[in-house]
């Protein structure tokens, strides 16, 4: 029985350490709607992770990826260009390590798909 609770012991011990720190966390925002879904994302600095895009199958999507508030600031990457086919109409887009930003994180999209869904990962500071 000593044994038992000289174990337990142990464990608590050992554990507390570990659920002491907060884990990395990275939030995600989803959209989808007409095809000139321009959005603020996040205002304020941050880590930008990548882009998932579900296309109508038949058009691509193009992403331009800024550090601004009004989609006029510096782009973060090149654009994002997401191509599709019937049998392929989901695009994956992450960097590692990620991108860091300073203003904010803005979307431009650009696509004649009608009803893109697209889910922007990223970490705010």
């Amino acid at each position: 029985m000593k044994k038992l609770a000289a174990l337990l012991i142990f464990l608590m011990i050992s554990i507390t350490p570990v659920m002491a720190f907060e884990p990395e966390y990275m939030d995600v925002k989803n959209y989808e709607g007409p095809a000139a879904i321009d959005a603020l994302v996040f205002t304020g600095s941050g880590y930008f992770y990548g882009i998932v895009c579900q296309t109508d199958g038949t058009n691509s999507v193009t992403f331009a990826v800024d550090d601004s508030i009004d989609g006029t600031g510096t782009p973060l990457h090149a654009d994002i260009i997401c191509t599709t086919s019937a049998t392929a109409r989901t695009c994956v887009y992450g960097f590692d390590p990620p991108i860091p930003f300073s203003t904010g994180l803005y979307v431009n999209l650009t696509s004649t798909d009608a009803t893109p869904d697209y889910s922007v990962f990223y970490r705010g500071k």
